[in-house]
């Protein structure tokens, strides 16, 4: 995204700005800024960010301040209109009336005013980002709370996709499909048949939050429960019998036969939910949660992660990770056989002797494993300079701690410490 990553070497000192007028109309850069970014933001995303900077033009106008550059600038304006979504009553269905907003729904209506002033600070146009640093108008909240699918959850959507049903055998594979991949809702919608592919066992999603197409695996449930769905649903709801479906054709379809919307994988994610008897609202956006926190709890590598999730930011994957207890962290690293300090053994060489440790001054300290013996010939003299003394001290130190921990012997000790000091 244009000015969406921030270079912290750059001077955001007031004079830094080349054209910063701050009479100069906001609306006009907000739409300068969305021509910019088409083909890179969602289309979800591009109606979000639509609908709250209209919020914050008639919060502006609403409290008698221009809609100009010089509003977005100050960050004590943008600290006041915070405070106006912190306090207003939380207007969402069920919650109305009785509840304010949470920290982070206040964020996300703040969010498109603080991207937009990044692009503006990067254009020149802005003499500094008002949202930067502590003191900033939009103060770091820390981790955001766990939306995960639980296992209850979970067992509700199972039960509710169950049977023979057209609808039943669909929802029961987008479940599948998103627990298993960790797909977004959008990305579901747009899938075609010829983008899963059975055999080999991998999803190819074109079209991702930030524009880049991936590859990610799927194991036999999915697998069966995609093959169920295109070979006894899909062809009842489309009226078209399979061996008639093209790759081009879209994946999951409505009741009606065409194409399904984000909003109705929703909606049928939510009824399939409430009829297995789960509580309060589910969206399959919760699954992907889900599927993230668990794949790094089991160990899964971030960048990896990462990648099946199809995220712009390694950063916004590691968030997903529980915060790990003592026990935990133990287990981990009891993981690691080998200290990052203590190079593993070369081939030939015998564990625990001095050059399976990679202690030497220059030249190998024991021939071998079969001679096990320590060189005749002294090593070369080890200039006396700093560098040269502090190396000396450390291979000491090194040499001590592998002799109270067993690693050598008395006698291996003392002739690799005479090899040392010459």
């Amino acid at each position: 995204m244009a000015g969406s990553n921030r270079d912290e070497t750059r001077d955001y000192s007031p004079g830094h700005a080349t054209s910063f007028d701050p009479d100069a109309s906001l609306e006009d850069a907000f739409e300068d800024f969305m021509d910019l970014s088409l083909g890179v933001l969602s289309e979800a995303t591009t109606t979000k960010y639509r609908y709250d900077f209209g919020l914050f033009k008639e919060w502006l106008v609403a409290n008698g301040h221009p809609v100009s550059l010089g509003s977005l600038a100050d960050k004590h304006l943008l600290a006041r209109y915070r405070v106006y979504h912190e306090t207003r009553p939380n207007l969402k269905p069920g919650k109305r009336g009785r509840k304010t907003l949470s920290g982070h729904t206040v964020h996300s209506y703040m969010r498109v005013l603080r991207t937009l002033a990044r692009h503006l600070v990067s254009e020149g146009r802005l003499p500094r980002d008002p949202f930067y640093g502590p003191r900033g108008a939009l103060p770091h909240l820390g981790d955001r709370p766990d939306k995960s699918a639980t296992d209850a959850d979970v067992d509700a959507l199972w039960r509710g996709t169950e049977g023979p049903a057209p609808l039943s055998l669909r929802d029961r594979m987008i479940v599948a499909l998103t627990g298993i991949t960790g797909a977004r809702t959008g990305e579901v919608a747009t899938l075609t048949v010829g983008d899963v592919h059975l055999k080999e066992r991998w999803v190819h999603v074109p079209e991702s939050k930030w524009g880049n197409e991936r590859i990610v695996p799927m194991d036999d449930r999915a697998a069966g429960a995609i093959s169920r769905y295109l070979r006894s649903s899909r062809p009842q709801l489309s009226n078209v019998p399979a061996e008639h479906v093209m790759p081009d054709d879209v994946l999951v379809i409505s009741n009606r036969g065409a194409a399904i919307t984000p909003n109705g994988i929703y909606q049928a994610i939510a009824e399939a939910h409430e009829r297995g008897g789960g509580e309060g609202p589910l969206g399959l956006h919760s699954l992907r949660h889900r599927l993230a926190g668990h794949a790094l709890d089991a160990g899964v590598p971030a960048h990896i992660a990462m990648e099946v999730l199809g995220h712009d930011n390694i950063a916004t994957t590691v968030g997903y990770a529980s915060k790990p207890n003592l026990k935990t962290m133990t287990a981990a690293m009891a993981r690691v056989n080998t200290p990052s300090f203590l190079p593993t053994a070369r081939k030939g060489t015998r564990r625990g002797s001095v050059e399976s440790h990679g202690i030497g001054t220059g030249s190998s300290l024991v021939s071998s494993a079969s001679e096990r013996t320590v060189h005749a010939a002294p090593p070369p003299p080890v200039s006396v300079n700093r560098s040269g003394a502090q190396t000396l001290l450390d291979n000491l130190e090194r040499l001590a701690s592998l002799r109270e921990r067993a690693f050598l012997t008395e006698e291996e000790f003392t002739a690799a410490k005479a090899n040392l000091l010459g």
